[in-house]
């Protein structure tokens, strides 16, 4: 009985959780991803939300208002019980990752009025959930909707804020009609089964893609070069500083072992699917995949770091919990939980699964100073949307045939396969590009681009910043896609600018030198005027 109460429980709060985005935004789950897109660079897809909610309901916060209000009267005037010890600690976590990311948040499209307003907004609301969360709707909906908490690196963050709010629900539901001995019991162990199968499924998922991604199940351990995925992370800027015979070096001493770090890599993943049979095995694999996340940080410069402060705040509560919390009951019940986001149902990881190849191409944003001395706008110069100018944005500004996505990352066996066939030959890989790439030129989202890399640049090259101020940008909240160096030394408001240049480079790393298929200047925009 106890076991049927369980799933019944977390039933409902799954129920809630594929009911979030109607509750909180007025839209489906679904559509989280199109309307908070990193592409919507001046966020018209945000505008018109607003513009329907307060059409709608007369204003955009009533309905996380709404939730919160109700969480408050459900747990003020119900029966009078706590919530888990550990509901407290994640929203502490989550508290400061949040109010973090919302201080150092900066973007120059955004008046400076406006962005302090959001900011105090959501300080004040997180410091009025500290001693009771009912305010916790409020706090996801400013994250996602101001400080771009739906992008993929932090999601983690905002489900996670979401399986809190579809808990804090449930919990005042079931206290209205089950006994005060069971509630604590039933509702405290339903939580850790489901927030540990909301975050590892972030790992399982991935997992399961690596093993469906071939032929057979070993065919990415046995196929794939992931080697590959360094010289596509160093021609993108991550560790550029390195001299290069260096890391060519490097790479190819690296070569013999892959297949141990792939085989590692699958089975860290995979591993996630156990999380609930022990409490020591727990700790284990926790411990695994956050080691795991910081391998992929230094192997390619991506950066999760919200599920790095998340894997190590559990690190801190798992040896809390007793042997109860563990077993077979409890896997057997994660299980359950894990079919709904491996079928894409109330959420969905990415798969994050692809075939490294050795060819990478970028778009470079270069400005030529008043001196001609030229410099380049590297990623985290664009503080709000560093993740957008760290990936593949600016690809439809070139009438280039592309095969590969962002580090060199294909999702054909053979595909790649042709592209290891070319040894860097140039006009073998152009054969390849036209066979097997998509035409990425697109001329509405030129127009968009140019509108908006001279309205930022132009703020860009006014803004003056004293030693105090740099030293706090250097307490910022690290961004997750670390390519912040390159052939050309970084634009930090050197002089002023006169013309921006927007170069496309692809290179080809042959395994003895990173070879230059392309490189050429796309277009010039005069910024002497702005």
């Amino acid at each position: 009985m106890k076991a049927l109460a369980q799933i019944l429980f977390i039933i409902i709060c799954l129920i809630f959780i594929a009911a979030i985005g109607r509750l909180i935004f007025g839209i489906p789950n679904s559509k989280l991803d199109s309307v908070f897109n990193e592409n919507d660079v001046f966020f018209n897809r945000r505008l018109k939300l607003e513009r329907v909610l307060g059409k709608r309901f007369g204003n955009t916060l009533l309905l996380p208002s709404t939730i919160s209000i109700s969480i408050f009267l459900l747990t003020t005037f119900g029966p009078s019980r706590d919530y888990p010890f550990i509901v407290a600690k994640i929203n502490h976590m989550l508290f400061i990752i949040v109010c973090w990311k919302a201080v150092s948040y900066k973007n120059l499209i955004i008046r400076k009025k406006t962005l302090i307003k959001w900011k105090a907004f959501l300080l004040v609301t997180v410091a009025l959930s500290i001693s009771h969360p009912f305010l916790l709707p409020l706090v996801l909906f400013q994250h996602i909707f101001f400080f771009n908490g739906w992008l993929h690196h932090s999601q983690l963050v905002s489900r996670i804020m979401m399986c809190q709010i579809s808990f804090m629900i449930s919990f005042s539901l079931s206290n209205l009609v089950l006994p005060e001995y069971s509630i604590n019991i039933l509702c405290s162990n339903s939580y850790v089964i489901l927030l540990f199968s909301i975050v590892f499924s972030h790992y399982l998922i991935p997992g399961i893609g690596k093993v469906r991604i071939g032929k057979k199940w070993y065919s990415w351990i046995k196929n794939d070069q992931l080697q590959y995925l360094l010289s596509s992370a160093y021609i993108w800027g991550w560790c550029r500083f390195l001299p290069e015979k260096k890391v060519i070096n490097f790479i190819s001493r690296l070569d013999g072992y892959t297949i141990y770090l792939k085989t590692a890599a699958v089975m860290v993943e995979c591993s996630t699917l156990f999380i609930m049979l022990d409490g020591h095995l727990a700790i284990y694999i926790t411990l695994s995949v956050l080691l795991f996340q910081l391998s992929v940080f230094v192997f390619s410069g991506i950066f999760f770091f919200e599920n790095i402060l998340v894997l190590f705040t559990l690190l801190t509560i798992i040896p809390q919990l007793d042997d109860s919390y563990f077993g077979i009951k409890s896997f057997f019940i994660s299980l359950l939980i894990l079919i709904f986001p491996v079928n894409g149902l109330c959420w969905q990881p990415y798969k994050l699964s692809w075939w490294n190849a050795p060819l990478a191409g970028r778009i470079h944003w270069l400005v030529k100073g008043r001196s001609g001395k030229i410099y380049e706008l590297h990623n985290d110069c664009f503080d709000a949307y560093e993740r957008l100018f760290g990936r593949v944005y600016g690809y439809f500004l070139t009438d280039e045939n592309i095969p590969y996505y962002h580090l060199g990352e294909i999702f054909e066996e053979q595909v790649k396969s042709d592209i290891l066939e070319t040894k860097g030959n140039s006009k073998l890989v152009a054969e390849i590009k036209l066979k097997h790439g998509k035409y990425m030129r697109n001329r509405q989202a030129e127009q968009v681009h140019d509108v908006f890399i001279m309205k930022y640049v132009g703020k860009l090259s006014k803004r003056k910043e004293n030693l105090f101020v740099k030293f706090v940008n250097r307490l910022a909240f690290p961004g997750g896609q670390w390519y912040y160096w390159s052939d050309y030394p970084k634009y930090e408001n050197q002089e002023g600018i006169e013309k921006l240049l927007i170069q496309f480079d692809e290179v080809y790393f042959t395994g003895k030198e990173f070879k230059k298929i392309n490189t050429y200047i796309i277009k010039e925009i005069d910024m002497s005027l702005v």
